[in-house]
């Protein structure tokens, strides 16, 4: 299943806050002078860390767009908290919305499996005109609460940060502005693999 996929809103909060990184690097409380620069890399280790776990950390809204409707489609970025809307573009060429409460069967069953769209029981989706992106979904993915995420993805955050923080010298960024892959510790590694979930295609 082809898709496409972009962030329609992004979460106001980060995975770590500036005392829990601040706290991690054992910095006073009087050396503010690095708070920019660490809210800057936290972010970047944030981001590297959702793709290589396949996973959103903190409440971001999607946009995802097919041609068509499948007998099931997977929501990536798990773990799915809300399904917003499903829109499609009928044969006529009008829009039209499913209720997202009592038109599909919307399976969500645990934070490490992708979401699931499907039709109600003994019916089919309806017909799409023949076009690319006929069908519209927006979900919010992410954890409700910091607290929510793993414990050890928030320590392999912590390493990380305080890694690229002690050896910044040495660091690179990707184009999507995250940590490039050859930089990252094989402990932090460790640490989100059990985490990981492998992409949908």
């Amino acid at each position: 299943m082809n898709y496409r996929l972009r962030v329609a809103q992004v979460a106001e909060t980060a995975p770590l806050s500036l005392s829990q990184i601040r706290e991690h690097l054992n910095l006073g409380v009087d050396e503010t002078q690095f708070d920019s620069y660490l809210l800057a890399i936290s972010l970047s280790a944030s981001a590297w860390a959702e793709n290589y776990l396949n996973r959103t950390l903190l409440d971001r809204t999607y946009e995802m767009q097919i041609d068509r409707f499948f007998d099931e489609i997977k929501l990536p970025k798990p773990p799915t908290s809300d399904l917003v809307s499903v829109q499609y573009i009928d044969e006529q060429g009008v829009a039209q919305n499913i209720d997202v409460n009592t038109g599909l069967r919307f399976d969500n069953f645990d934070d490490a499996s992708p979401a699931v769209l499907r039709p109600n029981y003994d019916e089919d989706w309806p017909d799409t005109r023949d076009t690319e992106n006929a069908v519209t979904i927006q979900f919010t993915g992410g954890y409700t609460n910091v607290e929510l995420i793993p414990e050890d993805v928030r320590h392999a955050l912590l390493l990380l940060v305080g890694d690229l923080f002690e050896n910044r010298e040495n660091y690179s960024l990707a184009e999507n502005g995250s940590v490039a892959d050859r930089n990252v510790t094989a402990a932090v590694r460790n640490l989100l693999f059990p985490h990981r979930v492998i992409p949908i295609a």
